[in-house]
Order: C-alpha cells, then sequence, then structure tokens
C-alpha cells in the first residue's frame, strides 16, 4: 500500500469523480450538487486514502470479472452432435471438421423485426446411413432457422464444410457402397439448405484426411479453414 498512503487525496477524489465507482457514489461535480450526494461524497471524504484506493479497485475488479463473465457466455462452442444459436456479441466456433459436415449461417432481421438469434451452426458426423440420430443437430438447424426467415430473418451468408466426396476413393480402400453412401448424404445437406432456406450453402469441400475449423464472428462473418492454417472462408 506503499502508493496508496503517499497519493494526495486530491488526486484520489478525482480519480474517484471519473470512474463507475464516482457514479455509483454520486461525488458531487458542482457546488449545487444535492443534498443527498453531499451527504455521500462526505462519507467518501471520511474514508482514509488507502480505504478509498481499495474501494476503487474493488470496483475495478468487480468490472472486470463481470466483463470476463459476460465474455465467456458469449464465445459459445459447438461440439459433435450439436447446434447452437447466437446473437449481439456472440461468436460460434467449431473444429474437428473432417469427416463431418459443419453448416454455418448468419442474417440479418428485416427492419421492425427481432428474434432469439442472428448467427447458428451445427456439428454432426457423416453416419446418417448408419445412424438415423447423426444429423439431428443439423435437421433441429435447419428447421429453426426456417422459422427464423419466415419471421424476417434475412440470410447474409450459408457456409458448409465438409469432406469432398470425390476424396473417397477405390484405391483408398473405400467400397463403392460407402463412396456412394457418403455422396447421398452430401446431396442431402445441400438440398435441405436449398429448400428450407432458399438459398444453396457456400461449399468447402476438403479432403477427409484434413481437420477443418468453422467460426462465426462477433461481426457474423464467417471463416474456415484447416486447423492452423489460413483462412478459406474469406469473401
Amino acid at each position: 500500500m506503499y502508493f496508496a498512503n503517499r497519493l494526495p487525496n486530491a488526486i484520489v477524489g478525482a480519480l474517484l469523480a471519473t470512474t463507475a465507482l464516482g457514479d455509483s457514489l454520486q461525488v458531487p461535480r458542482r457546488a449545487a450538487a444535492d443534498v443527498v450526494a453531499r451527504e455521500e461524497a462526505r462519507a467518501v471524504g471520511g474514508m482514509t486514502t488507502e480505504a478509498k484506493m481499495r474501494k476503487r479497485a474493488d470496483a475495478c475488479i468487480n468490472s472486470i470479472s463481470e466483463k470476463r463473465r459476460l465474455a465467456a457466455r458469449e464465445a459459445k462452442t459447438v461440439e459433435i452432435g450439436e447446434d447452437m444459436y447466437g446473437t449481439g456479441d456472440d461468436t460460434i466456433d467449431t473444429a474437428g471438421l473432417a469427416t463431418c459436415f459443419g453448416v454455418a449461417f448468419a442474417g440479418t432481421w428485416a427492419e421492425g423485426k427481432s428474434g432469439d438469434f442472428d448467427r447458428a451452426m451445427s456439428h454432426t458426423y457423416a453416419d446418417a446411413a448408419l445412424d438415423p440420430d447423426a444429423p439431428l443437430a443439423f435437421i433441429d438447424l435447419v428447421d429453426n432457422v426456417q422459422e427464423a426467415i419466415q419471421a424476417g430473418l434475412g440470410v447474409n451468408r450459408i457456409v458448409m464444410v465438409a469432406a469432398d466426396p470425390a476424396s473417397y476413393t477405390l484405391e483408398d480402400g473405400w467400397s463403392q457402397e460407402e463412396i456412394d453412401m457418403y455422396a447421398d448424404e452430401y446431396q442431402a445437406y445441400l438440398d435441405a439448405i436449398a429448400q428450407a432456406w432458399t438459398l444453396s450453402p457456400e461449399e468447402k469441400k476438403h479432403h477427409y484426411n484434413e481437420v477443418w475449423r468453422l467460426s462465426i464472428k462477433s461481426d457474423k462473418t464467417i471463416e474456415c479453414g484447416p486447423e492452423g492454417g489460413e483462412n478459406k472462408c474469406a469473401n
């Protein structure tokens, strides 16, 4: 507390008067301040310099903690088999897209309209023919976004990250049945989006051995690409 003890009272008062703490205490800035403000100012004035500094430090710590809490709430990570939605400054991210499907949607509400979200993402694995539950998160995404579009949410951009059907070959040991099965599922994703949202997604294909990431930023820009590599979703 060496510096706190050495600071003149005038400097401490000026700091208090220009911070959120000063606002909450209603420290008067003019002689014409009301009685309540003067009484509260006297209470602060009666504190020792060290107590004032501690009170101000506590306010700063509380503010930082609140900002960190909000930041944690706004940064959303989509795990496999999940769909997530955001608005405001929310970001939505997923990673580990190798043989999975990642779908990102960003939109803008029409004037006078509003809703719970204006961006959304799903991450599902490619096994719908063998496991009916595999695409459930994607189906939820399609349905929820379709309802929002009907309520006035316009489409800004749609991106689908998935393994290129052409990367599955007989030479790599895949059977023709497996190759056809994946190609059909890939096309089914495209068809579902186009039919429900009246716009086809941008297809970001990669070899199934590559692992990609997909992100919707706070300004609703969409980024994607190999993990640790460059952005392949730049407009």
